[in-house]
């Protein structure tokens, strides 16, 4: 919680109802506990014995924020700076040697893959990738991420580099690809994880 409190607040102070570590706990529990909906996560994550069991672990903690309220929080706060308190997380959690019991030959197992994450039949943005099949026009968002991967299954996300559209030679066609995103991936990574 720490961590996340550090995160910059853009918004109004005079408007202010629920610090920004508890808005982006709401988030972050949306997304543990797999809500598919802001309405979803709304009906179940403000439920009174949620609630109860939840302050047992946050000690004055007075109400989870509406999905709304999250939403345009994130609309106006500045990325880089919830990925700069999820990095520095990791690296306070291998400092103190948290994942040593998931460790592989005595080593922090790295995986870098990439992934397609939505797929549409319009353009919602210049930078996605765009393909045909069956002669119908698809345009899709596609990532490559580093993650730790311990054994046992627990993988956690270290940071992610989508491909851009914008990236590739546009006058042939020739789109951005997964090396091209790899090579920018280790270039704004590179330093972050050293001793």
């Amino acid at each position: 919680m720490k961590k996340l409190s550090n995160v910059k607040d853009p918004r109004q102070p005079g408007k202010i109802k629920h610090k920004v570590a508890v808005l982006l706990l709401s988030g972050l529990l949306s997304f543990v506990f797999q809500k598919t909906s802001g309405r979803e996560a709304n009906r179940e994550l403000t439920t009174p014995t949620f609630l109860e069991n939840l302050k047992l672990f946050i000690p004055g903690l007075e109400a989870m924020p509406h999905q709304d309220t999250l939403k345009r929080f994130l609309a106006v706060m500045d990325l880089n700076e919830l990925e700069q308190a999820h990095i520095e997380l990791i690296i306070e959690f291998i400092k103190s040697k948290k994942f040593t019991r998931y460790l592989i030959a005595n080593c922090y197992p790295l995986a870098i893959d990439g992934s397609q994450k939505y797929t549409y039949d319009f353009p919602w943005a210049e930078e996605c990738q765009r393909r045909t099949i069956n002669g119908e026009e698809q345009y899709y968002c596609y990532t490559v991420e580093a993650s730790l991967a311990f054994r046992g299954g627990l993988t956690i996300p270290l940071c992610t580099e989508f491909l851009n559209y914008m990236e590739g030679d546009v006058e042939s066609t020739k789109q951005d690809s997964e090396l091209k995103a790899f090579r920018r991936l280790r270039r704004s990574s590179r330093g972050t994880f050293r001793n």
